[in-house]
């Protein structure tokens, strides 16, 4: 299984609609990233202080649980398709990791 996912700002409320993977997105996202397996995990465990991103999530993680933050927006059969995917989400969302 190959995904991709969202982590997600609760601070931040907006309604994005995700055309590409038919979503609306409650609030705002701070990362668009693409794995298999636990890879969304990692952002729970692991923390790069040099990193907007996982200072972001140690931030959050204070206030809210890891399943409240990150989201899987869709599933696909190949990294191909994952990586279009990927690439599409960041376009549209104008967010740039």
């Amino acid at each position: 299984m190959i995904y991709t996912y969202a982590l997600l700002d609760l601070n931040t409320p907006m309604k994005l609609e995700l055309n590409y993977v038919n979503i609306c997105l409650l609030y705002k996202p701070y990362y668009i990233g693409k794995g298999t397996d636990g890879r969304i995990l990692r952002h729970k465990y692991i923390y790069n202080t040099h990193h907007k991103k996982d200072a972001k999530t140690k931030q959050l993680l204070q206030n809210h649980s890891f399943d409240d933050i990150s989201t899987i927006l869709s599933i696909y059969n190949s990294h191909e398709e994952a990586d279009a995917s990927e690439k599409l989400i960041i376009e549209q969302i104008g967010l740039y990791n």
